[in-house]
């Protein structure tokens, strides 16, 4: 399983280390209450066991074992896969871009910086790009004292891909300068040939005339190139109850057969975020459905009747490049067959995300189970953390 985790790190896979790290400080520090609510919120919306990780943190700390315990069954009423949604969670809700700060931008002078005048970000305006789509990344400057944002003069760019561990040169890509109306950008537009798979780095060296010195400023950003779709979104979908949870399924239409992870979000009927779903599962070529459940207690516990609405639907295609079975190997099998595997093609697909939403039938409240999730995973971690709190 060691084995399998790493592997999954490798592509991808979330961790909550962050959220950890944060908890921990709060508790220590005596952050308040609304800080506390926020991480408890992300711990319970997350798709990742957090008492894995806290756990190993509880062998070499003073967390207790019992708040493990505690914070897991917490977690545990809902299924894995099928995990409450709030507004907070704006990893899952705005899943395409991964929105970043203006940052101020130091004047470097004789060794020594000088006050910023000015603040800038280098924004990509989705984390992927997909086949046959143009991306877009924008240069943003904005005059700290007068709020204004100005345009910079581009230096010098440079855009590197890098995939199975190799470093490539690409093409830079279109410049255009948007001066017309603000916010005043320059725009960098880049479209994939397909060899282009891997992850994308653009480097812009630019300078800010406002600021009346030769001084260069670099800024730097990244995607993901992923230029041949697995599969497609249909638009097609149905729905059913089963045992007091929600299913709905969607259609594809699968190019390349494997294995694929597909999420989506459901949202109240106002666009209220309720809950948000994933399933990994493995497609043949044509024509396939893929199921997701949005978890019955999550739909009682947010008191928010149907109708509901799909959105956010987006896919990937886990192109591992060594069999998933032998990663059930024992551990230094495993790390023969990775030292001989070598990777030729993307280790993921990602699948164009479906713009468009679909509306549910309308539901009462009680035609949803407020079971909480059993399973025998469950029980045994519960059992195990028992163990190591010492407590029934």
């Amino acid at each position: 399983m060691k084995n399998r985790k790493n592997l999954y790190l490798l592509i991808g896979g979330a961790i909550a280390l962050t959220v950890l790290g944060v908890w921990l400080l709060a508790g220590r520090s005596g952050e308040n209450a609304a800080s506390q609510e926020e991480v408890r919120r992300k711990r319970i919306s997350g798709f990742d066991d957090p008492s894995l990780e806290l756990a190993e943190l509880a062998k070499k700390s003073d967390v207790p074992f019992v708040k493990v315990l505690m914070d897991f069954r917490e977690w545990a009423q809902y299924p894995p896969d099928s995990r409450p949604l709030s507004a907070g969670d704006v990893d899952q809700i705005r899943h395409e871009k991964i929105e970043l700060p203006l940052m101020p931008m130091p004047i470097i002078e004789d060794g020594k910086p000088k006050e910023p005048v000015h603040s800038c970000v280098l924004q990509a305006e989705a984390h992927t790009v997909y086949e046959d789509q143009t991306h877009e990344t924008q240069l943003r400057c904005q005059n700290l004292t007068t709020g204004k944002f100005v345009l910079a003069d581009i230096k010098a760019l440079k855009l590197t891909r890098t995939a199975a561990s190799t470093i490539f040169p690409t093409p830079p890509p279109d410049v255009v300068k948007n001066d017309a109306k603000p916010p005043i950008s320059v725009s960098f537009f880049f479209k994939p040939r397909q060899s282009d798979w891997g992850d994308m780095e653009l480097t812009v060296d630019f300078a800010l005339p406002e600021e009346k010195t030769s001084y260069i400023h670099q800024l730097k950003t990244h995607f993901f190139s992923s230029p041949q779709a697995p599969a497609k979104f249909t638009g097609k979908f149905h729905e059913r109850l089963e045992k007091g949870s929600l299913i709905i399924s969607a259609e594809l239409q699968v190019r390349l057969s494997g294995s694929y992870r597909i999420e989506a979000n459901l949202m109240g009927d106002d666009i209220e975020p309720v809950a948000h779903s994933r399933t990994d599962v493995k497609l043949g070529g044509g024509t396939q459905w893929v199921e997701l459940l949005f978890f019955g207690k999550i739909l009682r516990d947010r008191r928010l009747p149907g109708p509901y609405k799909l959105a956010g639907l987006r896919g990937q295609q886990m192109n591992l490049p060594i069999n998933p079975d032998d990663l059930n190997l024992p551990p230094d099998q495993v790390d023969k067959i990775l030292a001989g595997t070598q990777q030729v093609e993307p280790i993921k697909r990602g699948i164009l995300p479906w713009i468009g939403e679909y509306k549910t039938e309308n539901y009462q409240l009680n035609q949803f189970s407020d079971a909480e999730y059993d399973s025998d995973f469950k029980r045994e971690r519960i059992a195990e953390l028992q163990k190591l709190a010492n407590t029934p």
